[in-house]
């Protein structure tokens, strides 16, 4: 048996050393035994010669996006410049649609279905998203920096999935930071590529789907972001604001002093339950807001100018996406207006608070633990979707509960996932508490919400 341990230990530490990429023992083993059945596997590699070093991967990544490359010049606020190399969407969705076959079948089906025209255009979807690659927690992250996509809606089912997207621009926020109107102004360069050059959806781009050419025109129906992203587009003040949501004319913090003169036959705080009482924005008011700050930039005192765009939820941006008048026809930000359902809803968002929240008094009320809950899912009962029960448990471990903080810790498909077992625990231990019938009532109202926004989507 000794022998045995030794000669396991001697295994492990073997396969350790030829393990320098962070591969599994169990994958590592697969390959090592697919080589030892058929050892002609290396003989290509043989004369190969490959460049792995960074700049190896980065100059063949340029060499395969050179048709499409774009390179837009970003004045910084000390007076120097920026030479942002983005793509071109037009080129772009032409480049793929020559070179992938999958993407090219997928264009002409969808040509097929909606045949769009200088009349009757696709729709685009502009998406971008924060990302910070390495120690998030580090103070000083250079590499942090956002990135943006854009599909078709047209597509349909096909946009769930992450080929669909086209990427079209990474920007470091080292280089945001310098930018007079930080991403609204680099925004609005790229928002203009689209209908702008030798390759845009205005005019139309042509493409080839088995011998015969036909022309894509398009809109931009749609800027999908979260929040933070959605108020840095439109120079919002966001939810710190005074006037925290850009899309409600008369909603207000629940926090300013102003709710104590303001008419409350029109005006609302942020947790107004009636969606009645909304007076929706449009993009004329936006504009017509936009205008007005732009008016008075110059002709009133930095006080009165400051205290007006607290008035109106807005910071004046001059090379914002907003303040181009000639980009309106293009894009109308009300219209185009998307909140993000991952971001402002599971990750970190409204769901993911309520799930926090009704966890805590089922905690301090019932008694119910993460280690209740891990214990329930690890039990023997059957579910209808694919993740395993190990996986479900894995979401209430100790370790999850201690980082647990404000929101839910977890994933957004971790949540969806969990979201209906939580119900079924509620329904069982909470309901018979009569004093806990107003948290659970806000609990269930999250959850339907949850799945009727998950309906629409997945339907």
């Amino acid at each position: 048996m000794g022998d045995l341990l030794v000669q396991s230990s001697r295994k492990r530490q073997r396969l350790a050393q030829l393990k320098p990429i962070g591969m599994s023992n169990s994958d590592l083993c697969k390959v090592l035994m697919q080589l030892k059945n058929d050892p002609t596997i290396l003989e290509g590699l043989k004369d190969a010669t490959l460049d792995a070093t960074r700049r190896g991967l980065t100059s063949d990544l340029l060499s395969y996006t050179e048709p499409a490359r774009l390179d837009l010049l970003l004045r910084l606020r000390a007076g120097s410049t920026f030479q942002w190399h983005a793509q071109s969407p037009g080129r772009l969705f032409h480049t793929f649609c020559h070179t992938c076959p999958g993407f090219n079948a997928l264009v002409a089906r969808t040509s097929l279905n909606f045949a769009p025209t200088s009349l009757s255009p696709w729709h685009i979807i502009v998406y971008f998203d924060e990302l910070t690659p390495g120690n998030v927690l580090r103070p000083d992250n250079k590499r942090k920096a956002y990135l943006i996509y854009f599909t078709v809606k047209e597509f349909g089912d096909i946009i769930r999935h992450e080929n669909a997207w086209l990427p079209i621009g990474v920007l470091r926020h080292s280089v945001l930071d310098q930018l007079p109107g930080g991403l609204s102004e680099a925004l609005r360069e790229l928002f203009w590529t689209f209908f702008r050059g030798p390759m845009n959806f205005q005019d139309g781009i042509e493409v080839n789907h088995h011998g015969a050419s036909n022309k894509i025109y398009a809109v931009i129906s749609n800027v999908l972001g979260d929040e933070a992203a959605l108020k840095s587009c439109w120079n919002g003040k966001g939810a710190a604001g005074t006037k925290c949501c850009v899309c409600c004319k008369n909603i207000l913090s629940k926090n300013t002093d102003l709710l104590d003169f303001a008419d409350m036959s029109y005006f609302r705080s942020i947790d107004e339950v009636s969606d009645a009482s909304f007076d929706l924005t449009s993009d004329l008011d936006l504009w017509s807001m936009v205008d007005r700050l732009s008016s008075a930039w110059n002709a009133t005192t930095k006080q009165e100018f400051d205290d007006l765009q607290k008035s109106m939820g807005m910071n004046f941006c001059a090379t914002g996406v907003l303040a181009d008048r000639n980009l309106r026809k293009h894009i109308k930000p009300i219209t185009c207006h998307t909140w993000d359902f991952m971001h402002t809803y599971l990750q970190n968002g409204v769901a993911s608070v309520e799930t926090h929240l009704f966890l805590r008094v089922c905690d301090k009320e019932c008694g119910l633990k993460f280690s209740d809950l891990h214990k329930f899912c690890s039990s023997d009962w059957q579910q209808c979707c694919r993740e395993s029960r190990k996986a479900f448990a894995e979401v209430f471990t100790d370790a999850r509960e201690d980082a647990t903080h404000d929101s839910f810790k977890g994933s957004a498909s971790e949540l969806l996932a969990v979201l209906p077992i939580l119900r079924h625990v509620a329904e069982l231990v909470v309901s018979a508490r009569a004093d806990l019938a107003r948290e659970l009532a806000s609990f269930r109202l999250m959850h339907e919400i949850v799945i009727t926004i998950s309906r629409r989507l997945y339907s």
